[in-house]
């Protein structure tokens, strides 16, 4: 009736596998969260903030290192040099004595050994840090008291402290559930495992069932049943911690490979004990009987309750990690073509700016005017800004033009665009809305009572010119784009007389206001009164590329959930048309002999099966837009949507071939 338990063996051996394998990469994945969020033995995280406070450096080193050693807490200090972005992470310690516990691992001479790929680094002592900031996040093991005497230091210094209280053990599972795809992965190996469970015992329903009617004890029956898993099971376990340890052996040094091994044990220990657990439990509930051999039917009624459920929860966790797939699928496409758009920016940085207090005042909004009036600031601002992404254009105010766009020469230059490619399109030639406009919004960024004519020119561009734009926050969203007919707008003022409040510094916090040289900007503004208002100064495309890699490992985890899911959608359809099947061979013998439609007898189950597994699609979409920060609405419909369509055409055929099997080997009078 059903599969043969030799092909069961195999495909019950390869979840096992399953098992294993992502659970080592679930365990890698949460190590690499850890390392960077809790580093060492350290439970959660601080941002300090020096501004205007004149605490000197030294004594906030002398101040750390003091209450570290009073409270006995880990403190350390990441710093990443801008040189090696990316790749160079080192730790400061503020203890008495380097910490040796967590992750990462510590090698000879101090040597962090990170699991995130290409990351090197060293630990150090705090006196080691140099010119490195100060400011900025620190990791710390907590304690209340640790708490209290830093929020204390803090003020009596007159310094910013926010402290971060450390996730719960139910806020880092959520997390692992709903926003990584291999956490959806574990949920769905586990229930294919358990499917696979369910499909043996029916396989061996009969057979138990003489076994019971030749006088073999129950418990020996459950016992002789549950080894008989659990020997394939541990095969399967044993071929996935071979491949596991072989995969480390090749590439990982050895501490690392223990790291992801001790981090990894808690998901495999809770696989399979939930393995085992669910074995012993549908051999009892589904136990031997003697009436099976008397009626040799199944006891249906039951076996399909299990299986709907199975089928309701692979539906709904399809459907979340489709619905995330594809839409970092999408992140991963754009990220990857901008940034090999915002490779031709070479070494420009983008300034990214953590408060706006000081900037907003008359005083700050000088200090950034005399920082882009210097010659040599000045020749490094590249502006490119496509309007249209921050203010709603009507196509009439398009003028037909596909974008409109500000863009000064140093930008134009920096992407090698020819002079050449530049067509000048005249102030009267606009169309009267594009014009008007035009007139209201750059008379906002210039010096009031300027002529918005003289102060822009107006340029289109002939074909292939190789011409880019920018949205606001390129490498963290936003786009890259290749408008075929846009207007430019070119400023003939440099960009310090420029609107400062109004125009400059929007434009530099959104990264549509970029720098060649990040050596002298960097250099200008953090001996500058504003160096505190910055949170960082990094690359463009630096940016871009490690917001591509984090898109292209979240999309691959949850495409390894897609496929699982997926199986475990095609084994539960087979599975319940078998169910099926099994209850009603008297009526499929009947109803084919008399000409009937085999669809016609099960059209009726497999409508209310499509019903049930519609609310689960529709609560999996629910699910994914409210948890993972990814899918919206739309996207989460469709995809809902799709994998609907392959469950009905999976279920369809299901039915269809059960019911032809069945009949076949009901004349044959085949149990």
């Amino acid at each position: 009736m059903f599969v043969k338990g030799k092909g069961v063996k195999k495909y019950f051996s390869l979840a096992f596998v399953l098992i294993v394998l992502v659970s080592v990469l679930l365990g890698g994945q949460v190590l690499k969260r850890n390392e960077l969020l809790t580093p060492l033995g350290t439970s959660t995280s601080f941002e300090l903030y020096l501004g205007d406070a004149g605490v000197s450096r030294d004594q906030v080193i002398q101040d750390l290192e003091q209450i570290a050693a009073a409270n006995k807490a880990i403190l350390l200090k990441p710093n990443t040099d801008s040189k090696s972005y990316g790749s160079v992470r080192n730790l400061y310690y503020f203890s008495p004595s380097p910490p040796s516990g967590g992750f990462p691992s510590v090698g000879p001479g101090g040597k962090l050994e990170w699991f995130t790929d290409s990351m090197t680094g060293d630990l150090l002592p705090a006196s080691a840090l140099g010119d490195a900031p100060i400011s900025g996040t620190y990791h710390v093991s907590h304690s209340a008291q640790a708490q209290q005497a830093l929020e204390r230091w803090a003020a009596d210094k007159g310094l910013t402290l926010r402290y971060r209280q450390p996730e719960s053990t139910l806020a880092q599972l959520h997390i692992l559930a709903t926003q990584t795809g291999l956490g959806i992965s574990f949920v769905a190996v586990l229930l294919l495992s358990l499917a696979l469970v369910v499909t043996d015992v029916l396989n061996r329903t009969y057979l138990r069932s003489i076994q019971l009617l030749n006088g073999v004890d129950t418990a020996k029956i459950n016992l002789q049943q549950i080894s008989r898993v659990l020997r394939w099971g541990g095969l399967g376990v044993t071929i996935g911690l071979a491949l596991s340890l072989l995969y480390a052996t090749l590439f990982l040094p050895a501490a690392v490979a223990a790291n992801v091994a001790l981090s990894a044990s808690p998901y495999l220990g809770a696989g399979l004990a939930a393995m085992v657990a669910a074995t012993v439990s549908s051999v009892l509930i589904f136990a031997p009987n003697v009436d099976l051999i008397r009626t040799r039917s199944l006891p249906t009624k039951l076996y399909r309750r299990v299986n709907l459920t199975l089928q309701v929860v692979a539906v709904a966790v399809c459907v979340m990690a489709s619905g995330s797939a594809a839409a970092l699928g999408k992140n991963v496409f754009i990220a990857y073509q901008q940034q090999v758009s915002t490779k031709a920016m070479g070494q420009s940085v983008a300034v990214s700016f953590k408060t706006f207090d000081y900037l907003d005042t008359q005083e700050g909004i000088s200090r950034v005017e005399q920082i882009l009036a210097q010659p040599e600031i000045d020749r490094s601002a590249a502006l490119s800004m496509n309007i249209g992404a921050g203010i709603e254009l009507t196509m009439q105010e398009l003028g037909g033009y596909d974008q409109i766009d500000i863009a000064n020469q140093s930008f134009l230059d920096l992407i090698k665009l020819p002079q050449k490619a530049l067509l000048p399109v005249k102030w009267e030639s606009l169309p009267d809305p594009t014009a008007k406009f035009l007139n209201s919004q750059l008379e906002l960024w210039i010096p009031q009572g300027g002529d918005v004519r003289q102060a822009f020119r107006l340029y289109t561009l002939s074909e292939n010119s190789g011409y880019i734009s920018l949205d606001p926050n390129v490498g963290q969203g936003g786009q890259v784009n290749r408008p075929a007919h846009p207007l430019i707008i070119v400023p003939t003022m440099p960009i310090a007389k420029m609107d400062t409040s109004g125009f400059s510094i929007p434009a530099i916090s959104s990264s549509n206001l970029i720098f060649t040289d990040p050596v002298v900007l960097r250099d200008k503004i953090y001996s500058s009164p504003i160096a505190p208002s910055v949170r960082s100064i990094d690359r463009i495309a630096d940016a871009g590329l490690v917001s591509a890699q984090y898109f292209k490992g979240q999309a691959i985890s949850y495409l390894s959930a897609i496929i699982v899911s997926f199986i475990l959608i095609a084994v539960t359809a087979w599975q319940s048309a078998m169910i099926w099947a099994a209850g009603h061979r008297k009526h499929i013998l009947v109803a084919t002999m008399s000409g009937v439609a085999a669809k016609t007898l099960y059209r009726q189950t497999l409508n209310k099966a499509l019903s049930l597994t519609l609310v689960a699609a529709t609560a999996g979409a629910l699910t994914s837009v409210l948890t993972s920060g990814y899918v919206d609405a739309i996207t989460a419909m469709l995809t809902a949507m799709v994998m609907m369509g392959a469950f009905w055409s999976l279920s369809a055929q299901a039915y269809a071939s059960n019911t032809r099997l069945t009949f076949k080997k009901t004349i044959r009078r085949k149990a």
